[in-house]
């Protein structure tokens, strides 16, 4: 009494059902990070959904500029970058790095975008340390 399909037919639609809710869209972003009016020359930038409703995507920094695909929706944005400074290192090197880019701009994120179908989705972030905060 089993069904005409069998076995394989049940696959078939369990892959057909699980396929229409795979992946959602994804959207070319682009854009450029620079830190008191410098370029991050080399850093990473990542965005996570403000929901938490999709993965988080993240793409290098590299000359200031960085490009990833996304899904749409809004997102926080987080900004990391280090460089080398004088000190005694794990491995006996002669230079540690040092995270350079404020809290307010990675683990304390106040960065924001939306990114939308049909937009430009760019977004330039003018990371400013000397920006006077509170009132």
């Amino acid at each position: 009494m089993g069904s005409r399909f069998g076995a394989p037919g049940l696959f078939l639609a369990l892959s057909v059902a699980v396929g229409c809710h795979s992946q959602p869209a994804v959207y070319d972003v682009t854009g450029t990070v620079s830190l008191d009016g410098v370029p991050i020359d080399d850093g990473e930038i990542v965005f996570v959904a403000a929901d938490n409703g999709t993965a988080p995507g993240a793409s290098r920094i590299e000359r200031g500029a960085y490009s990833l695909k996304l899904p749409a929706g809004k997102k926080k944005v987080k900004i990391a970058a280090s460089r080398k400074v004088p000190g005694k290192g794990a491995m006996g090197d002669d230079f540690v790095y040092q995270s350079y880019v404020p809290p307010q701009f990675n683990e304390q994120t106040t960065l924001g975008a939306e990114v939308a179908p049909g937009a430009a989705n760019r977004f330039d972030f003018k990371l400013d340390t000397k920006a006077k905060t509170g009132g």
